[in-house]
């Protein structure tokens, strides 16, 4: 994957007190020589984040194909 870059576009947050967020994406890899992710290659993310000690952190990640409206 060298030379590659991911891209995340950030659909939707949704904070859980002062110490919790989730935040829906829209994600893809970026291959040397791209410079918008192919449709079939496009995932949407839900990452769930955390506060310790004034640092947000990842506490889960998931993500999964976009489907296309056919």
């Amino acid at each position: 994957m060298k030379g590659t870059t991911t891209t995340n576009r950030q659909l939707g947050i949704r904070f859980l007190g002062r110490d919790g967020a989730i935040v829906v994406s829209e994600a893809g890899i970026l291959f040397p020589g791209e410079s918008e992710v192919p449709a079939d290659r496009i995932v949407y993310a839900t990452w769930v984040l955390e506060k310790r000690d004034d640092a947000w952190l990842i506490a889960a990640y998931h993500n999964s194909p976009v489907r296309s409206a056919s």
